[in-house]
């Protein structure tokens, strides 16, 4: 469902490439991604003034990316099943003169057949930065970098796809094993503020609110 490059040190010119195959000689080709921007659109054409330098990609520029833990993510149209990956990137300019990924993310995934409930969402950012006051009434601040989190319910699931997908979901991630949420695969432009490797917070029992249906959801904090 999902291949992922986080925490890396990649250029904004940088691209990349996600290949599959069958064979361990890698020539059954299986999946081939075509060479990808690791940074994809961040803004649309209309937010944007005709004299930004971004204006015609809509592609970020450094300061926007300030606060975002690097990522690239690609999402195939369909699953493929192969047990050989080649990763390609082509970053020549990087100043750093090599290539520094934290973490290789590839699953399968979880999609609901339903969207979320409307009243049961949540998107937003919290810090652990410290705030003392000192005896004058300035503020001193000791800052932690703000993490995203995302709150996510359904009232009404399919008992048994709550049983199958959100169950065991959270049965084999508990709340030590780290999950990526891609909260909406569909918004390209905004995949990247909405896309994070992350643990849940805390796990949520299902309940039966109507024969067959299902209500539960999930609390996901970035890593």
């Amino acid at each position: 469902k999902a291949v992922a490059l986080t925490n890396h040190n990649l250029t904004l010119g940088a691209e990349w490439r996600v290949r599959a195959y069958d064979d361990a000689a890698m020539t059954t080709l299986a999946h081939d991604s075509g060479w990808m921007r690791v940074y994809q659109r961040l803004f649309s054409t209309k937010s944007l003034s005709w004299r930004d330098p971004n204006f015609w990609t809509g592609g970020p520029n450094a300061e926007d990316l300030d606060g975002f833990t690097q990522q690239a993510i690609h999402l195939p149209s369909s699953a493929p099943f192969a047990r050989y990956w080649s990763i390609e990137i082509n970053d020549v300019t990087n100043p750093n003169g090599y290539i520094d990924i934290g973490r290789l993310f590839m699953a399968g995934g979880y999609q609901p057949s339903l969207n979320y409930s409307y009243g049961r969402n949540a998107f937003g950012v919290e810090t652990d930065t410290r705030v003392t006051r000192a005896l004058g009434g300035n503020k001193y601040f000791d800052r932690r970098e703000p993490r995203r989190v995302s709150r996510i319910g359904w009232d009404y699931l399919p008992q048994q796809e709550a049983l199958e997908k959100a169950f065991d979901l959270q049965r084999q991630a508990g709340i030590d094993d780290e999950v990526f949420l891609i909260l909406k695969p569909g918004d390209l432009i905004n995949l990247t503020r909405t896309s994070f490797l992350g643990r849940l917070r805390q796990l949520t029992a299902l309940e039966q609110n109507v024969y067959r249906m299902a209500s539960t959801g999930f609390e996901i904090e970035e890593i």
